[in-house]
């Protein structure tokens, strides 16, 4: 038997302590602030 999970989401990073940015010449930021994350597992059971 297999069983699988997919979670997505999306988080602040300025919450958990990353502030790092730069500046581009053509205006704007690099980073934004939300970060859009997707993981995925699979389990197996073995009698």
């Amino acid at each position: 038997q297999v069983t699988g999970i997919i979670v997505t989401g999306t988080i602040n990073r300025e919450k958990y302590g990353i502030n790092f940015n730069q500046a581009l010449e053509t205006g704007g930021v690099m980073l934004g602030k939300d970060v859009k994350f997707e993981a995925s597992a699979e389990f197996s059971i073995s009698e």
